[in-house]
């Protein structure tokens, strides 16, 4: 059996029916991602503001970037998107995956907007990350 044959079949055995038992069974992995994620461009984020976020929908003394702020507050509804979809035994579709997109990126396309794209869309450029700004069509 493979690591991903073992995973799935961890995942089968909980038996999970409800949103509510997903949410438990992830464990505050959504929160944890989102901060990772944000940590990555911008140092300033806490654990604790993600948290709170997460939460409480808001921060108290945060002075970093604003968008960060959107990014994680994005993060949580995407996070509340998969559970009503989980719930709601919706099929993973192309419009689904969609929706996570424009979850995901909402308010957050300034540069973007301008090449022409938008949140819940495909990429239509490539981008480049990393010191040796290595990229893939």
């Amino acid at each position: 059996m493979t690591l991903y044959e073992k995973a799935v079949e961890m995942w089968r055995q909980k038996k999970i029916r409800t949103d509510a038992e997903l949410a438990e069974a992830l464990n505050g992995h959504s929160i944890a991602f989102a901060y990772h994620s944000g940590k990555i461009e911008n140092d300033r984020i806490t654990f604790n503001d993600t948290h709170e976020i997460f939460e409480h929908d808001g921060v108290t003394s945060y002075t970093g970037d604003l968008r960060t702020l959107f990014e994680i507050r994005n993060a949580k509804d995407a996070n509340e998107l998969l559970l009503t979809s989980y719930n709601d035994r919706q099929l993973l579709t192309e419009a689904l995956l969609k929706s996570f997109q424009y979850c995901l990126t909402q308010n957050t396309y300034a540069c973007r907007w301008r090449l022409g794209e938008r949140p819940g869309e495909y990429k239509k450029h490539d981008y480049i990350t990393g010191k040796a700004e290595i990229a893939a069509s």
